[in-house]
C-alpha cells in the first residue's frame, strides 16, 4: 500500500510528525529557486542590483542574505555565480549559519561537511574570522568543497580526523531521509526507495554521529544537530534520545537564537 507515492510505513511516519494531514499536499508544490549572497565578495543589495537586470527576483522573507528567483532558470549560467558572488542554497539551509553563534577565533568543525554548503555559508557570515575545519567520510566531496571555497574566498581546512574535546562548535548535518527537500528533488522517494528499514538504518547512523560529536566538543561548547527531514523520528525524537543518553547536554531553543522565526 502506498499513500501519495510514499511507502505506507514512511507515510505513517510523516503523518505522525504533523497534526494536520494536509501536510501531504505541500509535496506537490515545487520549491522556489533560492540563492545565498556571498558576503565575502558583495552585499545582498549589490547582488540584487546586478541580477535584477538579468532575471526577475526578490528578497527572501526570512534569510537576511538570500534572494528568491521568480522563474526557473539555470542560476549557474551568470558570471556572478562563476565569480563566487552567490551560491544556490535553500532559504532554510541558509539559516543554519545563524545558529552557530561563534565568536572570532572560535574553533569550529563541520563534521559532515559534504561539498561544503553549510561551511561556505558560515564563513561568509563570519567573514573568515573563525577557525573552521571540515571532515567527511567521502573525500571526493571534500575535494569539491575546496574548489568551491577557493572561488568563494572562504578559508577552510580539510582534516583527516577531528580532535577530541577541542571545538567550541560542532556542526553535524547528518545523513537523513531528505524528505524536507523532496519539493526540489521530486524523484528522491522513488530513487532512495525509502521504507521502514532504511529509516531505521539512518536513525542508527545519526546516533553514531552524535556519539562522535560529543567526543569532539569541549566543555561548555555547542553541538548543532541538523537534518533536511520533516520526520519527527529524525528530529525531535532523536534530540530526546540524545538528551536522555547524555545528561550533560542542555537543549537550546532555536527561537531564542533566531528571533526572525
Amino acid at each position: 500500500m502506498e499513500i501519495f507515492s510514499f511507502n505506507a510505513d514512511v507515510a505513517k511516519m510523516i503523518a505522525e510528525s504533523f497534526d494536520d494531514l494536509n501536510v501531504f499536499k505541500s509535496f506537490f508544490k515545487r520549491a522556489p529557486l533560492t540563492i545565498r549572497t556571498n558576503l565575502l565578495k558583495n552585499s545582498r543589495e549589490l547582488l540584487y542590483n546586478k541580477l535584477s537586470q538579468k532575471v526577475d527576483l526578490t528578497y527572501t522573507e526570512v534569510s537576511p542574505f538570500g534572494l528568491r528567483l521568480k522563474v526557473r532558470i539555470n542560476a549557474r549560467q551568470f558570471d556572478e555565480f562563476k565569480k563566487g558572488l552567490y551560491e544556490i542554497q535553500d532559504e532554510a539551509s541558509q539559516l543554519i549559519s545563524l545558529l552557530i553563534m561563534a565568536k572570532p577565533g572560535d574553533k569550529v568543525v563541520d563534521y559532515c561537511a559534504g561539498t561544503g554548503g553549510k561551511s561556505l555559508a558560515l564563513m561568509s557570515v563570519m567573514q573568515n574570522s573563525i577557525k573552521l575545519e571540515c571532515y567527511d567520510v567521502d573525500r571526493n566531496k571534500l575535494s569539491i568543497l575546496m574548489r568551491r571555497a577557493k572561488v568563494s574566498n572562504c578559508e577552510v581546512k580539510i582534516i583527516k580526523k577531528p580532535k577530541l574535546k577541542f571545538y567550541d562548535w560542532v556542526l553535524i548535518d547528518v545523513p537523513c531521509s531528505g524528505l524536507g527537500s523532496i519539493r526540489r528533488d521530486v524523484d528522491l522517494n522513488l530513487r532512495l526507495g525509502l521504507d521502514a528499514d532504511k529509516i531505521s538504518t539512518l536513525l542508527q547512523k545519526q546516533r553514531m554521529i552524535m556519539d562522535n560529536a560529543v567526543k569532539f566538543v569541549r566543555k561548555g561548547g555547542h553541538i548543532v544537530y541538523v537534518t533536511c527531514s520533516i520526520l519527527k523520528r529524525e528530529n525531535e525524537d532523536q534530540v530526546d534520545y540524545f538528551l536522555d543518553k547524555y545528561k550533560n547536554l542542555e537543549l537550546i531553543d532555536v527561537k531564542t537564537i533566531l528571533d526572525i522565526l
